[in-house]
C-alpha cells in the first residue's frame, strides 16, 4: 500500500464539505453514495463552467490489485498529474471515476 500526500491550492471536496474540520468517517458512513455525490458535484461545476474540485477526500491509500486510490479512486498518475492538468483533462478523470464507480465495489477505507 502506498500513502500518499498531496498539497494543494483549492480545498479538495472533503475540505468543501466539512470533513477536514473535525467530522470522521464512522463505520456507518455510505462511502459510495458520497462518491456519486462528489461525481455529480463534478459535473454541477463543469455544467456552470465553474473550476472542477479535486476529487480528494483525504484518504489516500492505494489499492495494490486495482492501483486506485481507496479514497479518491484515482490512479497516482492521475493523482500527481491535476494541478497541472487543464479542465478538459480533469473532468475525463471525473468521467473515469465514475466509471470505476460503475463496473467495481468500493474499497472501504
Amino acid at each position: 500500500m502506498v500513502h500518499l500526500r498531496q498539497h494543494r491550492r483549492r480545498p479538495c471536496a472533503a475540505r468543501r464539505d466539512g470533513l477536514a474540520a473535525g467530522r470522521r468517517r464512522t463505520a456507518g458512513d455510505d462511502f459510495v453514495s458520497r462518491l456519486d455525490t462528489l461525481v455529480a458535484d463534478a459535473a454541477q461545476a463543469r455544467a456552470a463552467g465553474e473550476p472542477l474540485p479535486s476529487p480528494c477526500v483525504q484518504i489516500c491509500r492505494i489499492d495494490a490489485r486495482t492501483g486506485w486510490c481507496e479514497g479518491c479512486w484515482r490512479r497516482l498518475e492521475e493523482i500527481g498529474g491535476w494541478m497541472t492538468m487543464d479542465e478538459d483533462a480533469r473532468w475525463a478523470v471525473w468521467q473515469r471515476i465514475a466509471q470505476r464507480r460503475a463496473t467495481a465495489p468500493p474499497t472501504r477505507p
